[in-house]
């Protein structure tokens, strides 16, 4: 009965929120033509955010929010446990937020209009030098307008839960674009409530830590190891944290 049940909310979560997500999209978007700057439509992405994890049972809890300045821009960079963190971490960051996504998903039809006419940033993982100079460029423009972006330096979900090695091209972004870096943890909840590859999303508590930011003043290239080591270091005891409270 159990799963009939989470079958059925899922279901009709995913549903509902695909609608959703293309009528709060639209209007956004109509928004962000004549005003990129509006608080609109960070409130409608956020109202889009609490509705998705409402439907599907999902409860968040958020420490260390006071760690975030509101009005400056940072690149926040977390663990990646499921597709939950998405709305999750619209509502943990206290800033307007944009995603880095992949290019295959501007392609996607609606869905590749939202995206781009919302200022997320558009990757091509196959491209190297002029991928990151692209990368730059787009980054320059959504931090003019005010926002503060989201990178998962492990480059995808976890598949077993435990924390993949980290990237680099968070921190080379950050440091290029001299934005202070925030780490955050979030916990397994998040996995439990949608496991990678899964169709069936269930009731869980999904905790997110935020840490005091690093600071990128005066860094250079040589740099970026030490800092990606020492965002991994902080995640990981956080990720121990949340998920022992």
């Amino acid at each position: 009965m159990g799963t009939l049940v989470a079958v059925v909310r899922s279901t009709v979560g995913i549903t509902v929120m695909a609608f959703n997500t293309i009528y709060i999209g639209v209007v956004a978007t109509t928004i962000a033509r004549f005003n990129p700057r509006s608080t609109l439509i960070t409130g409608m992405l956020h109202f889009w955010a609490r509705l998705f994890l409402a439907i599907i049972g999902v409860k968040l809890r958020v420490e260390g929010q006071d760690n975030i300045d509101p009005d400056r821009s940072y690149v926040f960079v977390s663990n990646h446990q499921s597709n939950i963190d998405i709305p999750a971490h619209f509502l943990a960051c206290r800033n307007p937020i944009r995603y880095l996504a992949k290019k295959e998903l501007f392609k996607v039809p609606i869905l590749g209009y939202l995206l781009r006419h919302l200022d997320f940033i558009q990757v091509n993982r196959q491209a190297h030098a002029s991928a990151h100079r692209d990368i730059n460029s787009q980054v320059e423009r959504t931090v003019s307008l005010g926002h503060s972006l989201i990178i998962y330096p492990e480059g995808t979900r976890t598949r077993d839960g435990n924390l993949q090695p980290f990237k680099k091209g968070a921190f080379r972004i950050a440091m290029d674009n001299g934005l202070d870096i925030i780490p955050m943890a979030t916990s397994s909840g998040s996995r439990r409530a949608w496991p990678p590859g899964s169709k069936i999303v269930r009731p869980a508590t999904v905790r997110v830590k935020v840490a005091p930011p690093i600071s990128v003043a005066g860094l250079t290239g040589a740099d970026v190891d030490r800092v990606r080591n020492e965002a991994e270091a902080t995640i990981r005891h956080l990720f121990e944290e949340v998920n022992q409270s």
